[in-house]
């Protein structure tokens, strides 16, 4: 098997990037072996570690497969349009969160 991945890819598995990703994956499974549905907040913590764990390894599936030399240059009417959309999301979560609390408090 060694002789099948690139030299780029061997060395990456010894940088620190490599080992991060391990952690990520002990974070999420250590999170997922605790009681999280009880408090709402470790609901939270498991669904960003294992989200970005998730995008962690995406990423790492196009570093390996050299995906991103198939991109020649980066579409920026298209990144742009993303970051537009999530701002007006993140805008939506506030201000709904702000009429949730507005009726609790109540």
């Amino acid at each position: 098997l060694p002789s099948l991945l690139s030299p780029c890819v061997s060395l990456f598995f010894q940088t620190a990037s490599a080992i991060l990703q391990v952690l990520g994956l002990l974070v999420w499974t250590l999170i997922a072996g605790t009681e999280y549905f009880r408090v709402p907040a470790f609901g939270w913590v498991m669904f960003v570690a294992v989200f970005y764990w998730v995008l962690t390894v995406f990423f790492l599936i196009i570093y390996i497969t050299m995906t991103y030399t198939r991109i020649p240059q980066v579409p920026w009417t298209t990144v742009f349009f993303a970051f537009l959309v999530t701002i007006c999301y993140a805008g939506n979560t506030y201000f709904s969160f702000v009429a949730w609390r507005s009726r609790t408090i109540q």
